[in-house]
């Protein structure tokens, strides 16, 4: 199990995944690691659970932050220190932080910081995985899994930078 499961387990010692399939992917990876991503994945979809407390620990002041006009290296920043935290795992962090990527000619990345629509590129990838399986490629489905988890912390991400910026607007002077 790499480091960033080890967080992910340690962070949801205290939470338990209850049976079934909808959370539970063919990643090809070892029985104990897909156990925790598949808990993970049940977390983030869990609506008894606040936003707040599913990114309890994440401090960073999110008041600036609008993921319908974020770039890049702004996403790959937010999604390094989930991941560093155990709040999310690492395909959860790539679904995050590759909206609007660009590569040139030669494989290099460009426009890091233009700013795009987080929303917009992960529901686009979403209708091109489902599509893919009306198409009769099931293999896709493990990606839709992991595509909706990418979109519900982005959401959680958008409350918490909303409570942010009204936070921040509250006037204090007499």
């Amino acid at each position: 199990m790499d480091e960033n499961l080890i967080r992910v387990r340690d962070r949801l010692i205290h939470y338990e995944l209850k049976a079934g399939e909808r959370f539970k992917t063919d990643s090809g990876f070892k029985y104990e690691d897909e156990e925790v991503l598949q808990k993970l994945r049940q977390y983030w979809a869990d609506e008894t659970i606040s936003n707040a407390v599913k990114l309890q620990g994440f401090d960073l002041d999110l008041s600036g932050f609008d993921p319908r006009n974020t770039s890049f290296n702004e996403m790959k920043g937010i999604g390094i220190l989930l991941m560093d935290l155990g709040i999310i795992d690492q395909a959860t962090r790539s679904g995050l932080d590759y909206a609007g990527v660009e590569f040139d000619a030669q494989g290099y990345q460009i426009n890091k910081d233009k700013k795009v629509d987080a929303f917009e590129y992960l529901y686009h990838s979403l209708e091109f995985l489902k599509d893919g399986i009306r198409q009769g490629h099931g293999y896709m489905r493990d990606s839709v899994v992991k595509v909706d988890l990418a979109i519900t912390v982005l959401l959680a991400l958008e409350e918490r930078a909303q409570k942010s910026r009204s936070a921040s607007s509250v006037d204090t002077h007499i």
